[in-house]
């Protein structure tokens, strides 16, 4: 019996390697993506404790001060405004890499789809020769047998 090949087998395995590095990226996205959502969510935190000094301090805050917490908070919120920004590239980030991953699985699943129909055949194959030589064995002995029997 001979062996299988597969003659696109190293298409295959650049299509496997594209999809390790596919999934790689969506992985390192998602990271980005996690690291922007935390970020903001410390931002918000921040911000909504400074707005809450605030409002329980007011009437004792000399002019300056309130201009200093106000000032502050003001760019806190252009700091989240940014990160918001952030959180919104990494999200578009995380979604290009998904389709991207899903575009090379498909691509893979192809060549896979491919390879087992050819392996299937060469099976077929392999049981139509196996099944061909067992018939010309037994129409070689049952030949024998009737020039015994005529002899």
């Amino acid at each position: 019996m001979k062996r299988f090949t597969f003659a696109l087998q190293p298409v295959l395995d650049v299509r496997e390697r594209h999809e390790r590095e596919r999934m790689q990226r969506l992985a390192e996205a998602q990271m980005v993506l996690q690291r922007a959502e935390e970020h903001l969510a410390a931002l918000k935190q921040e911000r909504d404790a400074e707005v809450l000094t605030v409002r329980e301090r007011h009437g004792q805050l000399e002019l300056e001060e309130l201009q200093a917490y106000y000032g502050h908070l003001e760019h806190m919120a252009t700091e989240i405004a940014l990160q918001r920004e952030r959180v919104a590239a990494a999200c578009s980030q995380v979604d290009t890499a998904r389709a991207e991953l899903v575009a090379a699985s498909t691509e893979k699943k192809v060549v896979e789809r491919l390879r087992e129909r050819r392996y299937e055949s060469f099976r077929n194959e392999e049981r139509l020769a196996e099944q061909r030589q067992v018939d010309d064995d037994n129409a070689r002995v049952e030949s024998r047998v009737r020039e015994r029997s005529n002899s």
